[in-house]
This record gives structure tokens, sequence and C-alpha cells, in this order.
């Protein structure tokens, strides 16, 4: 069974509530109800019970296990008869095994799908990546990325009632990557193991570290190729009165995008960007900005629509 929210009786709560409510009220309840999904799948994946979810650690298995359940919850089609692909990878004399990438398709019959990504392995303890140095502790990842991890849980749920606001001219594959800390070698497996076996892949959504918004300047990061210039106009109209946006090319090649980039498959990475916390065991869940999570999730949930009405090549904006 996949993790249910911690605060349960706040769920069952608000849910009582909407049924009583007229619809003025109806947004407010739904984000209250948005932001503990947030808090409970964050303050799950960062707990210590998962141990920083190192490639190859129980805390990997651990939380593949939790996606898998959660996409059987919501009616994915498996690939290949299962949801999760091992794969293993060289890091330099050690080989190391990986619980994997996790595969869910979410198929409206269409010709082209968009891929909804997020990478769900962090550091574990003492990573030689590790900023925090000489500490024994183990990296919590919050933000890093259960955060992203959450987001792409979330915007699963919406997307399974998508055809109840518009029809869907795209289907959808939900990736949770795994060996992203080690080199991006779950998204490179990806394309060059499973990607042939989709329709022509029309964009990749990539969600890296999605929950330390700063209020002052209420702006996110979005990484891309040159190439996919032709989205700017969408992703304009998607922020407009809602959040502000820095689009640039700068550290592409760290991002689950650059993999599907190189083989000139269209890739963004939504990010709040790099923090004083990043990479230490004080990336905590109660740093998290949930308000600002859940002007994240409108403005992919914009992005979505505007896709899925106009395509790519937008100029009528």
């Amino acid at each position: 069974m996949y993790v249910r929210y911690k605060p349960i009786i706040q769920q069952r709560f608000i849910s009582i509530i909407l049924f009583f409510v007229g619809c003025s009220q109806c947004t407010l309840f739904a984000q209250m109800e948005e932001k503990l999904f947030f808090n409970n799948i964050i303050e799950k994946l960062s707990s210590e019970s998962f141990g920083g979810r190192c490639v190859g650690s129980e805390g990997e298995k651990k939380t593949g296990a939790l996606v898998v359940d959660f996409f059987e919850s919501q009616g994915l089609t498996k690939i290949g008869n299962q949801f999760h692909h091992a794969f293993s990878f060289h890091n330099g004399e050690k080989e190391i095994e990986s619980f994997g990438n996790i595969l869910g398709f979410k198929n409206f019959k269409q010709n082209e799908t968009v891929i909804i990504c997020a990478h769900y392995d962090h550091l574990g303890f003492e990573n030689l990546k590790s900023r925090s140095l000489g500490s024994k502790a183990y990296h919590p990842g919050a933000d890093d990325n259960a955060s992203g991890v959450a987001m792409m849980l979330q915007l699963l749920k919406w997307i399974g009632r998508i055809e109840k606001i518009e029809k869907a001219n795209y289907n959808f594959l939900f990736l949770a990557t795994s060996g992203h800390e080690d080199g991006l070698f779950g998204a490179q497996y990806f394309v060059e193991n499973l990607a042939e076996n989709f329709n022509e892949i029309k964009l990749v959504i990539n969600l890296d570290m999605l929950g330390r918004l700063n209020p002052n300047v209420n702006t996110i990061k979005i990484t891309r190729s040159e190439s996919t210039s032709d989205l700017d106009n969408s992703l304009y109209s998607a922020a407009k009165n809602l959040i502000n946006l820095r689009i640039t090319a700068e550290q592409i090649k760290h991002s689950d995008a650059w993999p599907f980039i190189q083989q000139n498959i269209p890739a963004i990475t939504i990010s709040t960007g790099i923090h004083d916390d990043y990479h230490k065991i004080s990336d905590t869940p109660e740093k998290i900005n949930y308000d600002g999570m859940l002007l994240l999730y409108e403005f992919t949930k914009n992005l979505i629509l505007n896709l899925n009405k106009h395509g790519l090549s937008q100029s009528d904006f």
C-alpha cells in the first residue's frame, strides 16, 4: 500500500468539509489537502528509516517500493509487465546494483507522450559528494529530491482526472529515476534501453528540488537547451500572475534532462535552485516552503494544459 497522509484525521476532516461547503471554498480546502500530501511524502522519504536513499541501499529500495505502490494505486500501466526496471553501473571499481527506474504509463491512446520525471535517490551516509564534511549522519534530502517526487505524485493524481477538464492530446509517462547523484545513470539507462518503447516523446518535464522557493523574489529556474526555446511563450503564459521565471541553459548537463537532450528529445528541468543546505545533512523537511510548492504545482499544471491545447511551438500567447 502506498503511504497515506500522516495527519489522517486532518485529511478526513477536510474531506467532510469539502462535502458541505460551497464551491467558493473548495479551492482553499483543496490546497490544504495538497499541502498535507506534499508534507506527508517529503517527511516520509526524508525520515531516518529511509537512510538518505543512497543508490543500492535499503532506503533506495523502500523509496522505490513506495513509488511502485503509488503508481499501482493510481491505475498506471506497467511497462514490460513491471513498474521497476533494475540496472547496474560502475562507480570507480565498484559495481552498484540499483533498485532501478520506476515507470508508469497513463495511456490516453494518443500518438505522442509527455514524460514527467523526478529522481528519488540521494546521498545516504558519509557520501563523498556530501558538503557536511566529517558527519556520519544520514542526508535527509528533503528538497533534493523528496520534493520533486512529491510533486510528480501529486501531478499524477491530477492527470488521472485531466479528461474531466479537457480531452487529453498526449499520453503521460511517469518516470522516477535513480542513480542521479552518481552520474545520471538512471536517466541514461532509460534513454538507452526503454525510450523506444513509447510513441514519439513530445517533452520531458524534469522536477528537481522544488521546495525552497524564496518568497522575496518568487522566482523559479527553468533549465532548457536552446533547441527548446519554442517553449518559452508557453512557460511565461503558465507563470503569468503566479510566479517569476528565470530561463537558462546553465548547469544543464547536471540534470536528468541532459541524456534526453543529447538524443534530441525536448526536455526541461524545473527547480527552485541551489541553497545553503544543498547536499548537507541540514536539508530537512521543516525548511520546505509548502506554499511555494503549491505555486509550482499550479504553474506545472498550467504548463501541461498549455501543451495539451497548443503543443510545443506556441506563438499565440
